[in-house]
């Protein structure tokens, strides 16, 4: 009975840990996805007017500087996050998916600021970061529902409408407007306002891919059985 005792006990102190462990990750992440919504410029241009000005550009061009912060910090991130999936993280049957598209966007964020094609880069970072932030935010929560074994039931409402905003969210902004704003412009319009504009189709297949993956998990979230990939975690850990 004692060693039973102390094997639920010690069961119960190590759940608790690994919640108060990735409640702090969460809320760690959040600044960080933030800071790509600070060139709240673009938005007010407005959509068709962000189209045309994404390649209003010239080598060399400067980086203004809310946008070289955000680049800065996204690509930390991402940096980060290819050495956190193959050592720290627990490995998902999406995880390989994880993996490539952190390459990808490290890829992305350092050759478009590279050549200079921040204003198009910063575009897909907002579209994919307010979906991000959303999920983040609906993680942390589910993390909170339940705290010093007492069940909160705000945390679990406020968890349950940010399931449903992410989906919304996701949809429209990675699946309606990236492809037809980013996508339109950087095949078709790049090509009207700067014919020979370098590595076009490096650059698109890499857009490309990303759409493949937004697809790709927008149909594993839409699974009756899918939670968000976090009841795996919990699961694994208890």
């Amino acid at each position: 009975m004692a060693s039973s005792y102390k094997k639920g006990d010690s069961d119960s102190k190590n759940r608790k840990n690994f919640l108060t462990v990735r409640a702090v990750q969460q809320w760690n992440t959040i600044p960080q996805e933030l800071v790509t919504l600070l060139p709240w410029r673009f938005l007010s241009r407005g959509w068709m007017a962000i189209c045309q000005g994404c390649f209003s550009w010239k080598r060399g061009m400067e980086v203004p500087p809310d946008i070289a912060i955000a680049y800065l910090m996204q690509g930390s991130f991402y940096g980060h996050s290819i050495y956190a999936t193959f050592y720290m993280d627990a490995w998902r049957r999406d995880s390989i998916v994880m993996l490539v598209h952190h390459v990808v966007a490290l890829m992305l964020i350092t050759f478009s600021y590279m050549f200079r094609y921040h204003n198009v880069g910063i575009l897909v970072l907002f579209l994919h970061d307010i979906s991000d932030v959303q999920l983040e935010f609906t993680k942390l929560n589910v993390y909170f529902k339940y705290r010093g074994g007492v069940y909160h039931r705000l945390n679990d409402l406020i968890s349950n409408a940010g399931c449903v905003s992410f989906s919304v969210s996701w949809f429209w902004f990675r699946l309606y407007w990236f492809p037809l704003k980013v996508l339109y412009a950087t095949c078709h319009t790049s090509l009207q306002t700067v014919p020979d504009i370098p590595f076009y189709f490096f650059f698109n297949a890499l857009l490309f891919v990303l759409t493949l993956m937004n697809i790709y998990w927008f149909l594993v979230s839409s699974e009756p059985h899918h939670r968000l990939a976090l009841q795996e975690e919990l699961g694994a850990s208890s």
